[in-house]
């Protein structure tokens, strides 16, 4: 079976069940789910928690996932002790990617006019926001020039049925490899994979040379390949076990406002003019209405 988020959550459910909370009632994907996980921050208690009905949307939601080194240290397979060594020997062991026969994040394929994100949990996460956010997201691009693709994690704003702004800011490859599009008038294509094991997220926040692939990162630190799959719209693959993958072009030339967002920092990051994906398609797990164990499960920071 391949390692993704459900097979991790199984993981964690077996290895320390009291790592996990579940909140079986209602809650408002309106400052009120961050809310609880703000209650649980002051009293120094940070388990991954999954949010069973989130109003608005039929998709069930789990948060905190990368939030403690025991966590972690399941994941990687390895001690809190050995954590740290077992990342980093991971992380200088790529494995390639592998494209995959059966694609589970293709169970449900929106198209074009079919595409609604107001359909995923639209979370606002702090007052002052500039609306809802999708926090963990894994964004993934390809240098149209070396083949290399990259990945990372940025704040996505959903601005409307098919419309995202995203930050990159511009320290980072992610702007440097969009940029070579808009350069020759051409958008982007990018995949946003969101709900995959906590390895993929931890691929995405590798920092090395722009000529190392991080899809192969990604498979070092899952410990084996990461299957693949090719996208609905654009030239371009995404994991195949993801929960959800949102297909789009960032567009060439276009700059709209995004933001404030508050940041892990504490701080709210600034409002500012930024890139704007055009989602031409969402491919997810499961029937959402549904709500059955094969429903998507977004996660957020």
């Amino acid at each position: 079976m391949p390692k993704d988020l459900r097979s991790y959550i199984a993981q964690v459910t077996s290895a320390a069940p009291n790592e996990l909370a579940r909140v079986a009632r209602e809650v408002d994907p309106d400052l009120e789910l961050t809310g609880v996980l703000r209650k649980l921050q002051e009293q120094n208690e940070y388990p991954a928690v999954m949010f069973e009905k989130v109003r608005g949307t039929e998709m069930p939601v789990i948060a905190n996932v990368l939030a403690s080194r025991k966590r972690l240290a399941i994941a990687l397979e390895t001690t809190e002790a050995g954590l740290t060594r077992e990342y980093a020997r991971r992380q200088h062991s790529p494995i390639a990617p592998v494209e995959a026969t059966d694609a589970p994040v293709k169970e449900a394929v929106s198209i074009g006019d079919e595409v609604d994100l107001q359909k995923l949990p639209n979370i606002v996460h702090c007052g002052g926001d500039g609306g809802p956010y999708i926090s963990s997201g894994v964004s993934i691009i390809r240098d149209p020039d070396t083949g290399i693709h990259n990945a990372g994690t940025y704040r996505l704003q959903i601005k409307g049925k098919n419309r995202l702004g995203i930050y990159p800011g511009v320290y980072s490859h992610m702007y440097h490899v969009q940029r070579k599009y808009e350069q020759k008038g051409e958008g982007a294509p990018v995949a946003i994979a969101v709900g995959h094991h906590p390895a993929v997220y931890l691929a995405g926040q590798y920092r090395g040379p722009l000529e190392v692939d991080e899809l192969d990162i990604a498979g070092g630190l899952l410990g084996e390949a990461l299957r693949t799959v090719p996208c609905e719209t654009i030239d371009l693959s995404a994991p195949a076990d993801a929960e959800i993958v949102i297909e789009g072009r960032i567009l060439a030339n276009v700059r709209e406002h995004e933001g404030p967002f508050g940041e892990y920092t504490w701080y709210m990051g600034p409002a500012v003019n930024c890139q704007v994906i055009e989602v031409t398609a969402v491919t997810h797990r499961g029937t959402p209405s549904t709500r059955t164990s094969s429903a998507p499960i977004p996660s957020t920071t």
